[in-house]
């Protein structure tokens, strides 16, 4: 770490200082020190300002010049048919961090994210902050859990499972024994205290495929297998977000059984979104983000399925720029043998249909993988040589 803070010249303070406002941000959401949508916009200006000066210093080729102005054009129009600041950002941030080694970015967001975090729980124990004691609904019976100091449990499981990606991140090759031993207890302490779900799957699929990935047997067959996953997991966890609430909707009556049995897996989450559908209209640039229709109502109006909570927020162009640069991300990975980001790619997507993790590059951490796309040959062959398991 001082090696690195040694060799900061002021293009890389700008990248830093980048990454720490953004950590600060997105490590504060769903507390009480949240930003209101107001200072988001206002936090806009230092943002695109640390960008500007970035992109007017540094030496880019044809090829990037397309792809930056293609992204920024996105993000801009997505901005002004919203006012929605995340997706602007989200474009932003893999071009600003594309010129850092893998580890140095995942380093930086896991560290300053951790203190964040852990700052959180702390002041809620020491009744600073609301230690959110929350009965939680799971299918025919509810528990109780605690958000410490976030909003509800499932956020403090949010933070639990981004810091965990980023951790394995950054350590990619050094991944041992005792990160195995390590992060398994946090899961135990984790699930008694928010009782999600959702966040024990998330991990153990992860671990997993860190351990096939690692494994010397049917090595290259694992590998093309999590290549696949890759590609497919995307738009197929796209189709059933979208699919399943129509067919719930559908007048033919083995469909609404067969979707019926899907939403119960999923503890009633599709049915919400049947809801969402019957309201409100999906369209090209978004701009919706809260849905009082439902409130009014069925008393009831969280849609926890990122997939829909960004297309409505940022419509089907939106969408359709996510999944695209997600799949030439998962291509670009594969050719470099970074299986290990294409694992983290694989659960994300998956985890996005149970939770509203994806609309901000603060919880979704494929977003940052993107800037795979602007590396170029020398620093793609350093990404493989501090993070592949391969």
């Amino acid at each position: 770490m001082k090696k690195f803070f040694l060799h900061l010249d002021l293009k890389n303070i700008v990248i830093f200082v980048f990454i720490l406002i953004l950590s600060v941000q997105y490590g504060l959401q769903y507390t009480n020190y949240e930003l209101g949508t107001v200072n988001e916009r206002i936090l806009l200006i230092p943002y695109m300002a640390l960008f500007l000066y970035f992109i007017f210093t540094r030496n880019y080729n044809l090829r990037e010049l397309a792809i930056f102005t293609v992204l920024i054009i996105i993000g801009v129009v997505v901005v002004f048919k919203t006012h929605f600041t995340g997706f602007l950002l989200m474009v932003i941030t893999p071009i600003v961090i594309s010129t850092w080694d893998w580890k140095s970015v995942f380093k930086s967001f896991f560290y300053i994210r951790s203190i964040i975090f852990i700052s959180i729980i702390l002041l809620s124990l020491m009744g600073v902050l609301n230690l959110y004691k929350t009965v939680v609904i799971k299918g025919n019976y509810s528990t109780i859990g605690y958000g410490l100091g976030f909003s509800h449990p499932n956020r403090l499981a949010y933070g639990f499972v981004y810091l965990l990606f980023t951790y394995i991140a950054f350590v990619g090759k050094s991944f041992n024994k005792k990160d195995y031993i390590c992060i398994t207890f946090g899961l135990i302490v984790c699930y008694a205290i928010t009782q999600s779900r959702t966040a024990i799957l998330c991990v153990v699929s992860i671990l997993l495929l860190v351990t096939l990935v690692k494994s010397r047997f049917l090595n290259k067959n694992i590998k093309r297998l999590v290549a696949f996953l890759g590609y497919v997991c995307p738009p197929l966890c796209v189709f059933i977000s979208i699919g399943v609430p129509q067919l719930m909707l559908s007048s033919n009556h083995n469909l609404r059984i067969l979707a019926d049995l899907i939403d119960k897996l999923f503890s009633g989450r599709f049915k919400l979104i049947s809801r969402t559908f019957k309201y409100y209209d999906m369209t090209l640039f978004g701009g919706v983000n809260s849905f009082d229709i439902l409130d009014r109502i069925y008393k009831y109006s969280t849609v926890d399925n990122g997939y829909i909570r960004f297309l409505y927020a940022y419509g089907i162009v939106g969408l359709f720029v996510y999944i695209v640069l997600t799949l030439l991300t998962v291509n670009a990975l594969s050719k470099h043998g970074n299986y290990l980001f294409v694992s983290l790619i694989i659960v994300t997507s998956f985890w996005g249909i149970s939770e509203n993790v994806l609309m901000s590059v603060g919880f979704n951490i494929t977003v940052l993988f993107w800037s795979v796309l602007l590396r170029r040959t020398s620093t793609n062959e350093k990404m493989i040589s501090t993070c592949s398991l391969s």
